[in-house]
């Protein structure tokens, strides 16, 4: 949990957000988890790149830093947000957000 509260911390643009508003608004919401969705896609361009030109063990590299950024991505930021605003998750798709605190928590836990 001390990891998450650190995240949001060393995010003042984000804190700030919550702390005026208690609560980020849903076209905030909105931006963020669309610029979210631009750094998975350009994060899935990385790893295919590693793969048509690294060696195996680079291509392995490449993988397992993008799979910790995209789980960060995800713990720290796209489930909290999916969490306090569950209408963002795109339409058809089978996802829920993981259980936990929701980004205005995170804030409020960080004191």
């Amino acid at each position: 949990m001390r990891l998450r509260n650190q995240f949001v911390t060393c995010c003042p643009c984000v804190h700030e957000i919550i702390i005026k508003s208690q609560r980020m608004d849903e076209e905030t919401a909105r931006q963020i988890v669309a610029r979210l969705q631009t750094c998975v896609n350009l994060l899935s361009e990385v790893v295919q790149i590693a793969h048509a030109n690294c060696g195996d063990e680079e291509d392995r590299l490449v993988r397992r830093g993008v799979g910790y950024v995209l789980s960060e991505m995800q713990d720290r930021l796209t489930d909290p947000i999916f969490r306090e605003h569950p209408d963002l998750i795109p339409q058809g798709v089978d996802y829920e957000p993981m259980a936990g605190p929701t980004l205005t928590e995170m804030v409020k836990e960080s004191g």
